[in-house]
């Protein structure tokens, strides 16, 4: 997982050196009875938790995810890969502490330096006064926001003090970077007045006086309501236009320009119902590929919940590959790492191939880049500068990408994390996956394996009949050392040309172990990790001499994991006992995998126990992944399976197959509608085997 950095490091002040976007929001009013407010109404995050009393809870649902506690700081999450939108508990936008807006956009990046993600101002950030107070959930009145995930609405609904009864409605649109919501009033009591609409959530003044930055049209200023109205209805529709940063986008200075001089304004924004609709097409559609389960509910509605989540975290049009948290934080400043490559593209392949593409796309294109890194030494910290200056011979075109990518593919990691040279091999593995499944170009995927393997070849030490990597950060992140197992395995993954079996006399990697087995690094004391590192050799990286040691590796490092460490860990663990035919075990380590991870409001995966900051999309992939290549026993091979249940070749000369190993609290799982080379396909698995059925 990515190196941990302080909160005051993880969000950016806003510079002249940034990429501003044009807001375009557009307040549309149907009998409206609210006052927009400024900070004091948003509905901001606490540091404090709530008392010990007992929280009421939700029934779990397959479809549906609930909160009924208002008081819960978590806001909900909404994203459709363009932008992330965080809603309170009073279901208007949030602004949490330390400057979290609670609003991303995928391309809102510094365009200098450390290229972080920047937060922008969340338009839907406002409050609704009634009689000159605040419209909030009161205490001890019915309350529940719940997030369906059939259609892609948010909606929450509860009581004020005064007995109105509120209920806000939040979407966004699939394609655009378009949010919506609907406020509904109902049971005024025979209140009348006259209130008074202003637009003043955080930043916009700002925004008001700055062309530039954003255009805002509002409603009329003043609406008068009598006794006889018990129901009023305000809906707000805010579309934000994106950056020149990237080709075929617009920027916010030339949107500004071209309006001055009479340029057409883009098409404003869509309504309501327009939005609503768009989004439950989009959903209604998605669901056609569906894993379900029978079996207990709580386990169907959280793999509902990672599909979901995940879906609506990436888009075709994205420029740029997820960070850990894809929108919903500007932790790790919207960086990419290692979890784009091994957890979330595996667990989206399969599911939305088009939007899983946008990892592949993101990390073939920045081939270049990569190379530059490699030249300009800047992937190498201080301590470790002197290794850079080996000579290079020229038959060798290295690449280096980076632990911590900027939106240009620079390496941005202010710690020696940047010595995770696993990197680069991991980039290419996962590659090669999406040239198998027809997602990259087996061409460029064999130049960038042929370029990571010049890097290993060149950054390795003979010593005696073996190759060695000195100096090392193992994925473990606790320890800096030699010839760490994951690494080594990757890199002779990479110089045999993508394959674990090499041409006869090519060079050899020492993979560290004793007498038992494998270790995680030379002298590994077998202590304590802070996540899954050695395993990584039996998955997903699938090394044949690995597996076969499976049940000692696990023996040796399952229970050394820290307690408070990442969530992929036990997701990890839970797929390689599966694939062994431990389907009980497995889903004891898939239970631990998810359920610490996921005690927020709506199901949102935090990515440590006792750390609340959500949505940790790496989290999510192990456990889908679990569900996938572990119960289901889906893998790729570079040859047939002759005990798969099913099998069929796929391209660059692999074989996908299926050996399912389900617990036994699931009598079945299907994944209906698998998508596989431009296929669909419907997969039925119980404890008797497996049958597939192309859906045509």
């Amino acid at each position: 997982m990515a190196s941990e950095k302080g909160d005051e490091q993880a969000k950016s002040k806003r510079t002249r050196g940034r990429l501003s976007l044009a807001a375009l929001s557009c307040l549309t009013l149907a009998g409206c009875l609210i006052a927009m407010t400024g900070p004091g109404c948003s509905s901001k995050g606490s540091s404090k938790q709530a008392s010990a009393a007992p929280k009421p809870q939700a029934p779990a649902d397959p479809w549906v995810l609930a909160t009924l506690d208002p008081s819960d700081p978590t806001p909900a999450y909404l994203s459709n890969g363009l932008v992330g939108l965080r809603i309170g508990r009073n279901g208007f936008g949030w602004y949490g502490e330390g400057g979290d807006t609670g609003f991303l956009l995928a391309d809102e990046y510094e365009s200098e330096g450390e290229e972080k993600i920047l937060p922008v101002d969340n338009p839907l950030n406002f409050g609704i006064t009634l009689e000159g107070k605040r419209v909030e959930p009161a205490p001890g009145q019915p309350y529940r926001q719940q997030l369906d995930m059939r259609v892609g609405l948010l909606t929450t609904a509860y009581r004020t003090d005064s007995g109105v009864e509120v209920s806000v409605e939040t979407a966004l649109h699939p394609t655009l970077r378009m949010a919506a919501t609907r406020v509904t009033l109902k049971n005024l009591k025979g209140l009348a007045g006259s209130i008074l609409l202003s637009l003043t959530s955080k930043g916009v003044p700002e925004a008001a006086r700055d062309p530039l930055n954003a255009l805002w049209r509002l409603g009329p200023s003043r609406v008068n309501f009598s006794e006889a109205e018990k129901e009023v209805v305000y809906e707000l529709t805010a579309s934000v236009a994106a950056s020149q940063r990237y080709p075929g986008l617009m920027s916010a200075r030339d949107y500004g320009i071209r309006l001055a001089d009479g340029w057409d304004a883009p098409t404003p924004p869509l309504g309501f119902e327009e939005v609503r609709s768009a989004a439950e097409a989009h959903w209604r559609e998605a669901w056609t590929t569906d894993i379900v389960i029978d079996g207990p509910v709580e386990d169907q509605q959280a793999v509902r919940s990672f599909l979901f989540y995940l879906r609506s975290s990436l888009s075709p049009n994205a420029p740029l590959a997820p960070g850990p948290f894809g929108l919903s934080n500007a932790a790790y400043n919207g960086h990419a790492f290692w979890d784009a490559d091994v957890w979330v593209f595996p667990a989206l392949a399969w599911v939305d191939p088009e939007a899983a593409a946008q990892v592949a796309a993101q990390r073939a294109s920045m081939a270049l880049q990569a190379r530059a890194n490699f030249l300009s030494k800047r992937s190498w910290g201080p301590a470790f500068r002197s290794m850079a200056e080996k000579p290079v011979p020229r038959s060798l075109s290295p690449l280096q990408y980076p632990w911590e990518s900027s939106a240009s593919g620079l390496e941005v990691s202010p710690t020696e994390t940047k010595q995770q040279h696993h990197i680069t091999g991991t980039v290419a593995f996962g590659l090669a996956l999406a040239g198998a499944l027809g997602i990259a170009e087996p061409q460029e995927v064999e130049q960038i394996i042929a370029g990571a393997s010049d890097f290993y070849l060149w950054r390795a030490e003979e010593r005696g009949s073996e190759l060695e990597i000195r100096s090392v950060v193992s994925p473990d992140e606790f320890h800096t050392g030699d010839n760490d197992l994951y690494t080594n395995l990757v890199a002779q993954w990479c110089v045999n040309g993508g394959s674990w079996e090499g041409p006869p006399g090519s060079s050899k990697f020492k993979l560290p172990r004793d007498e038992i087995g494998f270790l995680t690094y030379d002298g590994d004391p077998l202590r304590s990790y802070k996540q899954a590192a050695a395993v990584l050799a039996i998955f997903p990286l699938q090394n044949p001499s690995a597996e076969a040691e499976a049940r000692t590796m696990l023996a040796r490092f399952e229970g050394k994991i820290t307690p408070n460490g990442p969530a992929m860990s036990d997701s990890v663990h839970a797929t390689i006992w599966a694939r062994l035919g431990e389907g009980d075990r497995a889903y004891e380590a898939w239970q631990k995998s998810w359920r610490r991870f996921t005690g927020n409001p709506l199901l949102l995966f935090s990515e440590k126990p006792r750390t609340p900051k959500t949505y940790f999309l790496t989290g999510a992939g192990g456990c889908l992944q679990t569900v996938v290549h572990g119960f289901l026993g889906i893998r790729i091979d570079s040859q047939r399976d002759p005990k798969a249940s099913w099998s069929a070749p796929i391209k660059m000369n692999r074989w996908i197959s299926a050996r399912p190993h389900l617990p036994s609290a699931w009598r079945s799982v299907e994944f209906k509608g698998l998508r596989l080379l431009g296929r669909r396909y419907d997969l039925m698995a119980t404890h008797e085997g497996i049958s597939v059925q192309e859906v045509k």
